[in-house]
C-alpha cells in the first residue's frame, strides 16, 4: 500500500507540519512567559497576538483560535506547575531556617542516586555518591515531613593503591539503590548561591528539581532501614510500588553492565565505553577524560543523546529490512503486513530499552518521540514530516511539565535537532546536490550537519557556558567514523551483559550455555570495541592538548540573540528562494555574533582573596600570587574561593604560570599595567594598577597618568570601591600584538566580604 502524503497543502496553505510548528512555538511561549515571571495580564495581551496577525498571515479563524488559547493555557498550567514546585510546600525548606546549626535525624526514601569518581590524595579512586531523598518523617523531634533533600556521601567507598592500613577508608555497608528506606543524620542547609560569575549556582539548579534544603554526611551517618512491610502495604500504593521495584530492577542492571564494561576494558575505557550507552548522568567516569572531551567539543558523544537512539533505531530498521524477505509468487500480502509489523516492533523494542537504561533526559525524551511517532505513522502507511515531529516532540514535553523549558539540555536538544531538520536543507541545496563524488559528499554532508547544529545553538552555547570549541568540526570528523560502530556494540554488548548475568529456574538449568555463552561473546564484542575507543582517546586527548582549542567568550547580549534569532527565522523563511545567499547569510550572522562575543570576553580578571591573588590574563594564562609578593613560582590557591576559581579556569583550558614579578610590582608587559598590592585593615588587600601605556604621549613609560584604586570595605555591599581607570594597548583576547593605540579598559566587580573579582574588558 502507498504510503498517503499528509504534507499537502490544504487550501489555506497550510500542512501538518506547519500546524505542529506554530502549536508548538505558541506553548513555548507561553511556558517561557511563565518561567520568566511575566505579569498574567501582559501574557493574556501577548496570547491575542495570533488573532491580530490573522489578516497579515492569512491564517483561519479557527487556527487563530486554537493558538491563542494554546498560549494562554499554557501560560497558566506554566504559573500553576511553576507555584507547586516551590518552596511553600516542601516543608524542609522551614526546618532548615527552624533548627539551624543543629543536628536532625530525617527518615525517608532514595529517589535518585548518582555516583561520582575522583582521586583520592593517596593516589587512588574515591567514589562519591549524591542522593536525593524524599523525607517522610523527623526523628528528634518527631513530625511528618515532605519534601526533597539532597544527600552528598564524600569517601562513601574508596579504591586505594598501594595502602595496607586498615580502617583508613571507611566503606558503606551496601550500595544505596532507589526506593531503599534512609535514616540520615546531619545539619540541614540551604543550597549553596552564586556569589560571583564564575561559579556553579547550586541553589537555581536544584529549585529547578524542587530541592530546598541539602546534607552533607559521612557514610556512619546513613543507615539503611528495613521498613516493615504491612506499614509499606498500607502507605504504598500499587503503582508506586511497581515503579519502585522497576526503577531498582533498572539500576541494578546498569550496575551489571558498567562492571561488566570496566571488567573487560578497565576502568577509563569501561566507563566510557558505558557512557556512550547509558549516559555520564548515570555512569561515573574520568573527570580529566570528561574535561577533554568537552574541550574540543565532543561532550555530547558521553552523554546519552538523542543521537545514540537514532543510530540504534536506523540500525534496527536495516537489519529488519535486510532479512525481511521479497515477496515471491507465493507470498500474499498479509505476508508482507507481517513483515512490515515486524520492521516496526523491533525498533519500537529498541526505543524502550535505551530509554529504560539511559533515563528519559531531554535529549533522550526528544528523539524517543520523534521515533515513536516516525513508527506509528509508518504502520499507519503516513509519511509524517520531520519537522512535525520535532514540533510534537516539543509539545509532549512541555505539556506534560511547562518548567522545563529552562533546562539546558532540553534547550540544545531541540536547538540543535532544529538546525539539522530546518537549516541542513538550505546547505543540501546550496552546494551539495551539485557534488558528483559520493564520497566527498557524504564528507561535506557530515561537516553541514555539524556546522548546522551549531548556527542553531551558538546563542545558548555562549549563553550558558561562555565556551566557543574551535575544533569541533575536525573532531566530529574523526569522531563520527567510530561512533556508530562503538554506539551499535555497546547497545549488543550491553543486552548481552544482561542476559550473561541473568540466574535461570532450576527446570531451566540445560539453558545455562547460553548465558555463558552471551558472556563469552560480550567479552568478545568489548574487545573489537578496545580499538575504537582507543582511536577515540587519542585523538581527543592530541586535540585536547593544541593551543586555543577553546576560547572562554563573553555572555551575549539579549539584544544580540535577539537580532540573531531574527535573522535566522527570516532566512528560513525567504531562504528556498536564494538558497546560496542564505547560506551566506547564515554564515555571516554566525561568525559576526561569536566574534562579538569573544571581543567582549575580560582582556583581565584579578581574584583577590585574604591570602592569594590570581589573575587571568585575557583566558591565555594564569598565575596564583601571594599577598606579601615574596615568590614568583607557580602556586596554588589556598582559600575556597580561589580554588573554585582554579577550577573554572582548568576546566577552560587556562594554563597555570609563574608570577611575572619585578620586585614587589606585577608587571604584566603586554597589557601595559602594573598591579601593586596595598594593605587593607579589613583583612582584604586593596589594589593599586598603573597604566605604563598613555594615548598620544611620548614619555608614557615616565609619567604614567591613568590609575585605578581598588579599595575594599567590610560594611555594606558592594564591599569595595573602584576609583579611577585604566587603558591597554591590546584588542582582542588571545593576541599579544599590541594595537598603535591604547583602549579604555570597563572595570565590573563582584565583590563579597571575603573576595572580590575584578574584571577588565574593552
Amino acid at each position: 500500500m502507498p504510503y498517503r502524503e499528509v504534507a499537502s497543502l490544504t487550501p489555506s496553505g497550510y500542512t501538518p507540519a506547519r500546524a505542529f510548528s506554530m502549536l508548538s512555538l505558541c506553548v513555548l511561549a507561553g511556558a517561557l512567559l511563565a518561567s520568566c515571571g511575566c505579569q498574567p495580564f501582559v501574557a493574556m495581551l501577548i496570547s491575542l497576538l495570533p488573532l491580530l496577525l490573522r489578516p497579515l498571515c492569512l491564517w483561519p479563524m479557527r487556527a487563530a483560535v486554537i493558538l491563542s488559547l494554546a498560549l494562554a493555557l499554557s501560560f497558566i498550567w506554566g504559573v500553576v506547575r511553576k507555584e507547586h514546585s516551590g518552596p511553600t510546600n516542601n516543608d524542609c525548606y522551614f526546618i532548615q531556617s527552624q533548627l539551624s546549626n543543629r543536628r536532625v535525624n530525617i527518615k525517608g526514601q532514595i529517589d535518585e542516586v548518582r555516583e561520582r569518581q575522583t582521586k583520592s590524595s593517596n593516589d587512588g579512586i574515591k567514589q562519591d555518591y549524591t542522593l536525593i531523598v524524599h523525607a517522610n518523617e523527623l526523628l528528634y523531634p518527631k513530625r511528618p515531613l515532605s519534601g526533597r533533600i539532597l544527600v552528598s556521601i564524600e569517601g562513601a567507598s574508596s579504591c586505594v593503591k598501594n595502602d595496607v592500613k586498615t580502617g583508613a577508608n571507611k566503606q558503606m555497608t551496601r550500595v544505596p539503590l532507589p526506593g531503599d528506606t534512609v535514616e540520615i543524620a546531619g545539619v540541614l542547609r540551604k543550597p549553596r548561591g552564586k556569589n560571583f560569575s564564575f561559579e556553579f549556582d547550586e541553589a537555581a539548579w536544584l529549585a529547578s528539581k524542587g530541592i530546598f534544603a541539602r546534607l552533607s554526611v559521612k557514610p556512619d551517618d546513613l543507615h539503611f532501614l528495613e521498613p516493615d512491610f504491612d506499614e509499606q502495604l498500607n502507605k504504598t500504593s500499587l503503582p508506586s510500588s511497581f515503579s519502585i521495584d522497576c526503577t531498582r530492577s533498572i539500576e541494578a542492571l546498569r550496575k551489571v553492565i558498567v562492571t561488566a564494561h570496566s571488567q573487560h576494558l578497565g576502568t577509563v575505557s569501561g566507563g566510557l565505553f558505558s557512557s556512550m550507552v547509558l549516559g555520564d548522568r548515570v555512569v561515573s567516569i574520568d573527570q580529566d577524560l570528561k574535561q577533554q572531551f568537552s574541550l574540543v567539543g565532543l561532550s555530547h558523544l558521553l552523554a546519552a543523546s538523542g543521537l545514540n537512539l537514532t543510530i540504534i533505531v536506523t540500525t534496527a530498521l536495516v537489519l529488519c529490512r535486510f532479512l525481511q524477505t521479497a515477496k515471491g509468487p507465493g507470498q500474499s500480502n498479509s505476508t508482507i503486513r507481517r513483515a512490515n509489523y515486524l520492521s516496526t516492533y523491533v525498533p519500537f523494542i529498541c526505543v524502550v530499552l535505551f530509554t529504560a537504561f539511559a533515563g528519559a533526559g531531554p535529549s533522550v525524551s526528544r528523539a524517543a518521540i520523534m521515533c515513536l511517532v516516525a513508527l506509528w505513522a509508518r504502520l499507519a502507511f503516513v509519511r509524517l514530516a520531520h519537522g512535525a515531529s520535532l514540533a510534537l516532540a516539543l509539545l509532549f514535553a512541555l505539556t506534560i511539565d511547562p518548567v522545563s523549558i529552562l533546562d539546558v539540555g532540553l534547550q540544545l536538544s531541540y536547538g540543535a535537532t532544529f538546525g539539522i531538520v530546518y537549516i541542513y536543507p538550505l546547505v543540501e541545496l546550496a552546494w551539495l546536490k551539485d557534488l558528483a563524488n559520493v564520497w566527498l559528499r557524504a564528507l561535506f554532508s557530515l561537516v553541514a550537519v555539524v556546522v548546522t547544529a551549531q548556527i542553531a545553538v551558538l546563542p545558548i552555547q555562549l549563553q550558558v557556558f561562555q565556551q566557543l570549541s574551535i575544533l569541533v568540526v575536525p573532531a566530529n570528523l574523526l569522531a563520527e567514523p567510530v561512533v556508530v560502530p562503538l554506539t551499535i556494540m555497546g547497545f549488543v554488548s550491553s543486552i548481552l551483559a544482561v542476559v550473561a548475568s541473568s540466574q535461570l529456574p532450576q527446570w531451566l538449568s540445560c539453558c545455562q550455555p547460553l548465558l555463558d555463552g552471551a558472556g563469552y561473546l560480550c567479552w568478545a564484542i568489548d574487545w573489537l570495541a578496545k580499538f575504537p575507543l582507543d582511536w577515540l582517546t587519542y585523538i581527543v586527548a592530541a586535540l585536547a592538548r593544541l593551543p586555543l582549542v577553546s576560547l572562554s567568550v563573553a555572555k551575549p547580549q539579549v539584544a544580540h540573540i535577539f537580532v540573531y534569532y531574527l535573522a535566522l527565522a527570516a532566512v528560513l523563511i525567504w531562504g528556498r528562494c536564494r538558497p546560496r545567499l542564505a547560506c551566506m547569510l547564515l554564515s555571516f550572522s554566525f561568525v559576526l555574533f561569536a566574534a562579538v562575543s569573544y571581543i567582549e570576553s575580560p582582556l583581565l580578571q584579578l581574584l583577590c582573596t585574604k591570602s592569594e591573588l590570581i589573575v587571568n590574563r585575557g583566558n591565555c594564562d594564569y598565575f596564583v600570587c601571594p599577598v606579601n609578593l615574596q615568590t614568583n613560582e607557580t602556586l596554588s590557591a589556598q582559600s575556597a574561593i580561589g580554588k573554585s576559581f582554579v577550577r573554572y579556569l582548568n576546566a577552560r583550558g587556562i594554563h597555570p604560570i609563574k608570577a611575572p614579578l619585578v620586585g614587589k610590582t606585577l608587571l604584566l608587559s603586554e597589557e601595559a599595567l602594573q598591579i601593586q598590592i596595598e594593605g587593607g585593615q579589613s583583612g582584604l588587600s586593596g589594589l593599586q594598577i598603573v597604566s605604563s601605556a598613555v594615548r598620544g604621549s611620548a614619555d608614557s613609560m615616565l609619567k604614567p597618568r591613568y590609575r585605578m584604586q581598588v579599595i575594599p570595605s567590610c560594611s555594606g555591599p558592594p564591599y569595595c570601591r573602584i576609583i579611577g581607570e585604566v587603558v591597554t594597548p591590546l584588542f582582542i583576547p588571545y593576541c599579544r600584538t599590541a594595537m598603535p593605540v591604547s583602549f579604555p579598559l570597563v572595570a565590573q566587580i563582584e565583590a563579597v566580604k571575603s573576595a572580590y573579582l575584578i574584571t577588565l574588558r574593552l
